[in-house]
């Protein structure tokens, strides 16, 4: 069993006095994901987001550039409750940023254990 998904938002804003581009809207966003289901207690799933370039200031000089950001993983299901999920963000260890001088986090890994009472009780 499979999942599938595609986004993409186009955005034209403007500043009424000068008609520059409003800064930190990018004007193409888009993405891509899949999530496969191989077995019933297993998930891995992939997300690929895209930006184009967008202004940083109010004048249109300066620029935040465009980036790709790759998040893959893999859930595992165990019994009473218990899951554990490895995934890797920023995978091209692409200059994501919020803004100019705001940079995120380069490549990177994480481990996550999750419990739901509610599954142990049942199962």
């Amino acid at each position: 069993v499979a999942s599938a998904r595609a986004t993409y938002t186009y955005l034209d804003t403007r500043r009424f006095d000068s008609d520059t581009a409003l800064p930190n809207r990018a004007p193409h966003q888009g993405g891509l994901g899949l999530v496969l289901y191989p077995r019933e207690d297993v998930r891995i799933f992939a997300d690929a987001r895209y930006q184009s370039e967008a202004t940083a200031d109010l004048f249109g000089n300066l620029f935040v550039p465009s980036s790709t950001n790759i998040v893959s993983g893999i859930t595992f299901l165990g019994p009473r409750g218990w899951g554990c999920t490895v995934e890797g963000r920023n995978l091209l260890d692409a200059d994501l940023r919020d803004d100019r001088y705001l940079p995120q986090p380069g490549r990177s890994v994480f481990l996550t254990l999750t419990w739901n009472s509610s599954q142990e009780k049942s199962g």
